[in-house]
């Protein structure tokens, strides 16, 4: 509880990723998706965070804030042999759009920006005789 009321955020994130692959050969392929981002926020009963919020009046109970951003993801597929696998993907950064409701809530004044990942899997599969 804080105050007269339970206090609260919500954060909803959608990345699509349209996909386009590429056979390299018998053993490899290769893959590029743009990230098209979408960000959904809010927070409400943070008033007392305002002494230390770098902009007060931006920092709770101003309903939905949206964002808009975008990247990219590269991956690849590795046939070692006939029972393993191994792929990996790098995600580039996406640069998110800024939470203008919320600027004195988030650092660099609403930036939520989605950070850079890495993907690394192996895959096994057994013969079946």
């Amino acid at each position: 509880m804080c105050g007269n009321g339970n206090l609260g955020v919500d954060l909803s994130q959608l990345i699509i990723a349209p996909t386009a692959a590429y056979k390299v050969d018998q053993q490899h392929s290769i893959g590029v998706s743009p990230l098209i981002a979408y960000q959904r926020f809010k927070a409400y009963r943070l008033q007392p965070f305002a002494v230390i919020s770098s902009d007060p009046s931006n920092l709770t109970n101003k309903g939905y804030d949206s964002a808009w951003g975008f990247g990219v993801r590269l991956g690849w597929l590795g046939k070692l042999s006939d029972t393993l696998s191994v792929g990996a993907a790098y995600s580039t950064k996406i640069k998110m759009g800024e939470f203008d409701k919320y600027r004195g809530l988030f650092a660099e004044h609403g930036g939520f920006d989605i950070p850079e990942n890495y993907n690394f899997a192996l895959l096994s599969r057994r013969r079946l005789r």
